[in-house]
């Protein structure tokens, strides 16, 4: 096999080779592992860095043309990680080779990097990111052949991952849609979504031409087709061949009376169902696909869905990816469920490896609660630790002020385990009615244990914050803590001494302090103001361990040591898991 990887900068393109690469060596594979920019640091004697700043962008870039075609030229089974900037059209006359896009849910954040060559040095590394982004996103798209998305905090080898990239995927169910980009890259898609074992392919009309839905008839079998009616002009040969073949056909309600006198779907995206609509429909798989809706509706559609799950599916959408914990959720409890698997746009629906880490019809589930959770690691430090309970882990957003509706649905559908974010802790406490003294005292609750005579809270974050500033050796003679949150008073209670600042107290020109801190302890967002470059701190300690917290930016501008929270979130998950097992006994 002849494979590359591509992929915006800092989406885990290494990693992903490294960990493929063990999985390889698992089966007793003879192909060959190569990453670009580390070749070329080998076979030149220096590093990226110093060929950015000696020589300019355009010579690197030579050099990875060059040590591209050597290592095509001299190996015939080969795995290679590209550069982002890499020029694709250098592998256009190449036969026979897999592009695959490694993608991140955050890849449109804006990531600073550390220790990486600046590409627009007149910019900040926020636009110069978001430039090369808005410029580099489109080619991606155009030339993978297949996407694998990256859970976010993957590190370790994972056996889901090693069954989607060693293709070892069967009988996956669900439903995919099929897009311009799959037929763009047929032959790649024959030999892996093909057999991967979907229940349907979804074939659109508004996605697909005609043509192209016949030609996709012949190579699919009929059986595992749902042809959807998304927009009304349908040729009488298509209309003939539809009822002729007697495939499955999903009409949108939107368009008026159907067609077809037994279309199999009937779907609508109205926010309400009502009665009439439900007596005049009978025995039709009912299909609601609602977009943006509150708590309280989508708890009212859940329960309309339960009531007769073999002819109902419910699947809201958002711009955000809101819903996607839902739909994970109804895997198993409904028929139709749709998966993305990369080339979809709807955030809502499961990437490959959440759907496969989802069990089917599962009775209790842990979640992360907050807002934003999008970025959370915690769904793969958990995994093993609730694969062992036989329960997935959800990521859950969750407004501050839906707090009391969200966790009354999540209870009611089997919610047992709860990591909590901000800004959430203070509810996670008044919600518990059993707590330690911790919690009490702390006012503060980053896990909960749910069950039906209590809500016991716990908050493991002040050890994971002790444990993660003394094994990384913080110099803590004068702190100054910058933002607010709920971890102040965690902070409070470890550093008394510390002083505390926000961009709230004043504005920035105006915030002074009598001595040049030591550290600086970010608390605040990863997107909050940059606090007074004249502090000048030797280290900035990020609680959070995202790649667009300003507090990289803000080490940059003051030449300070960066310390990612990654340490602190490893630390007070290892707490969680410790109260979770307990409160099992």
């Amino acid at each position: 096999m002849k494979i590359v990887l591509i992929g915006h900068r800092g989406c885990g393109k290494s990693s992903v080779l490294k960990r493929w690469s063990v999985y390889a060596a698992m089966e007793k594979q003879k192909t060959r592992f190569f990453d670009l920019d580390q070749e070329i640091e080998n076979r030149e004697g220096r590093k990226i860095q110093n060929i950015f700043d000696r020589q300019g962008e355009q010579s690197f870039r030579n050099l990875e043309k060059k040590y591209f075609s050597e290592i095509f030229n001299q190996h015939s089974d080969f795995v290679i990680a590209l550069g982002a900037g890499f020029d694709l059209n250098a592998i256009e006359l190449v036969k026979d080779l897999e592009v695959v896009w490694i993608r991140r849910a955050l890849d449109s954040e804006p990531r600073i990097f550390l220790d990486r060559p600046r590409l627009l040095k007149n910019l900040s590394p926020q636009a110069e990111y978001a430039v090369k982004f808005s410029q580099r996103d489109p080619q991606f798209r155009q030339w993978a052949s297949w996407v694998y998305q990256v859970p976010e905090g993957l590190q370790a080898p994972h056996e889901i991952e090693r069954r989607i990239l060693q293709n070892q995927i069967r009988s996956l169910g669900g439903c995919l849609t099929l897009t311009q980009s799959h037929l763009a890259h047929w032959a790649s898609f024959e030999i892996r979504g093909l057999r991967w074992g979907y229940d349907l392919f979804e074939l659109r009309n508004d996605l697909l031409s005609e043509s192209q839905i016949f030609g996709l008839a012949k190579k699919i079998p009929h059986s595992k087709i749902l042809f959807s009616i998304r927009k009304a002009n349908i040729s009488h040969e298509l209309l003939h061949f539809l009822k002729f073949e007697k495939l499955k056909v999903d009409w949108d309600l939107v368009l008026g009376n159907s067609s077809f006198d037994h279309p199999h779907v009937l779907s609508t995206h109205q926010n309400e169902i009502s009665s009439e609509f439900l007596e005049a429909q009978p025995h039709r798989h009912l299909k609601l696909s609602p977009a943006e809706v509150s708590w309280e509706v989508a708890e009212k559609m859940i329960d309309w869905q339960a009531q007769d799950h073999l002819q109902r599916s419910f699947l809201p959408r958002s711009n955000d990816g809101r819903w996607n914990w839902l739909r994970r959720y109804l895997k198993g409890r409904q028929k139709i469920n749709f998966i993305n698997d990369g080339f979809s746009g709807v955030l809502d629906q499961p990437t490959l490896f959440e759907w496969l880490a989802t069990p089917y019809d599962t009775k209790n589930w842990a979640a992360v609660l907050g807002n934003p959770v999008v970025h959370s690691f915690s769904p793969v430090e958990h995994e093993s630790f609730f694969r062992a309970r036989k329960s997935p882990f959800f990521r859950v957003q969750l407004q501050k002020e839906d707090w009391d509706q969200g966790i009354r649905l999540f209870k009611k559908l089997g919610l047992k385990w709860a990591a909590v974010t901000s800004p959430l802790k203070n509810c996670a406490y008044q919600f518990s009615n059993s707590h330690s003294l911790r919690v009490k005292k702390l006012e503060s609750a980053n896990s909960l244990f749910i069950c039906e005579t209590r809500n016991q809270a716990e908050n493991t974050d002040i050890v994971g914050l002790a444990e993660s500033l003394q094994s990384q050796n913080i110099d803590l003679t004068s702190v100054v803590v910058w933002g607010g949150g709920g971890v102040l008073s965690t902070i409070k209670e470890i550093l008394p001494d510390a002083i505390f600042k926000s961009a709230r107290d004043a504005s920035i020109a105006e915030l002074t302090i009598d001595v040049c801190p030591s550290v600086l302890i970010w608390a605040g967002s990863p997107t909050s103001e940059l606090p007074p470059v004249e502090w000048k701190p030797k280290q900035v300690f990020d609680l959070n361990y995202v790649q667009h917290s300003r507090a990289r930016e803000y080490a940059l501008l003051v030449g300070a040591k960066y310390v990612s929270g990654y340490r602190m979130f490893i630390e007070q998950a290892e707490g969680q898991q410790v109260f979770w097992k307990e409160q099992e006994v």
